[in-house]
């Protein structure tokens, strides 16, 4: 089924892709931040309950499982299908992530009638330039995301132009699974889940610049380390069903703070 599919490979590539993901504060010159929110399409109530999970530095990958079958591809583009259909060798995310793959599909509990994306960081050794705060040799995979649809579902969004297909993505379409279905998800799967740092609700998360960096330091070491403890890169920010969506790294403001 998969391949029926791929005869459109740009638009799956577009309607598979994880969408932008916002500063929560607006950037400003040479990787600082400003005193001002972002906003996007959707922005969620004050009394939502949002959950925050650490950012790793890494690549984030998306594994695509139709049945039998898969494709594995960075945020950008599909690098590889099985049985050397498509491969583009970045051999630090194809290495790790084939084997999870195989994995996933020996376990005969996907249906060849649904497409479901597993998106996840793809992180360790020489992967990124922060990967000496997880390990010096090791790689692993964290998911933060899964959503499915029906193969005949897709087949109608292929019916749609590329910018309507990013458009479609970027507004919040995909339809990701709850923060609770993601758990139950990741237990079935066996695949570890990219940590939860807190739960909060949306007006009590801080909005000045230097509030934000003080309850960013409270999750200044990583909880994923793999055989050493580093820095954390930071968190996202999520709504359950994924529409309200930030990112808070230490890196822009620590130099927006000039805090070494």
């Amino acid at each position: 089924m998969l391949n029926e599919l791929l005869k459109e490979p740009r638009k799956l590539n577009t309607i598979t892709k994880y969408p932008s993901i916002l500063t929560y504060h607006q950037l400003g010159k040479k990787g600082t931040v400003i005193e001002e929110l972002t906003s996007q399409y959707y922005e969620c109530s004050d009394e939502e309950i949002l959950e925050g999970t650490e950012k790793a530095n890494g690549t984030n990958t998306r594994i695509i499982i139709c049945g039998q079958d898969y494709l594995i591809g960075t945020r950008e583009e599909i690098i590889y299908a099985k049985g050397d259909r498509i491969r583009n060798d970045q051999l630090s995310i194809l290495s790790n992530c084939i084997p999870i793959a195989e994995k996933l599909i020996s376990a005969n509990l996907f249906n060849s009638d649904e497409l479901f994306v597993i998106y996840g960081e793809n992180y360790g050794k020489n992967i990124g330039d922060g990967y000496k705060n997880y390990t010096t040799k090791e790689v692993a995979f964290k998911v933060f995301d899964i959503w499915a649809l029906y193969v005949d579902e897709i087949k109608e969004l292929l019916n749609m132009e590329l910018n309507q297909l990013a458009t479609w993505r970027e507004h919040g379409n995909q339809p990701y699974f709850s923060i609770n279905k993601l758990k139950e998800y990741c237990e079935v799967l066996k695949l570890e889940k990219t940590p939860v740092l807190f739960t909060i609700k949306k007006k009590e998360l801080p909005t000045s610049i230097e509030d934000m960096y003080e309850f960013l330091s409270q999750f200044k070491e990583t909880r994923i380390g793999l055989d050493c403890v580093g820095k954390s890169e930071g968190f996202v920010v999520r709504s359950s069903d994924k529409k309200y969506i930030k990112k808070v790294r230490f890196e822009e403001y620590e130099k927006t703070l000039k805090i070494k």
